[in-house]
């Protein structure tokens, strides 16, 4: 999943998220990390479809991916 790229407008430097680090690094890596075409997977044992724009995960993947810690991540 590590293709391809996201297009960031210069207005987004215009947002309250860019004044607070970690929501502006969350925000980016959930961007990131959200698929960009229709994909099965198997989750619980169960064939799912995950859409655009989605993706399963959860705070401590999260946290190890940003370096925030997951309390923060759950108050964000």
């Amino acid at each position: 999943m590590n293709e391809g790229w996201v297009k960031l407008h210069r207005k987004i430097l215009e947002n309250p998220i860019i004044q607070k680090p970690q929501y502006f690094a969350l925000w980016v890596t959930l961007l990131l990390k959200a698929g960009h075409k229709e994909k099965k997977m198997i989750w619980n044992n169960q064939v799912i479809v995950i859409k655009e724009g989605q993706f399963i995960t959860g705070r401590d993947k999260l946290s190890k991916a940003t370096g925030i810690h997951r309390s923060s991540i759950e108050r964000i």
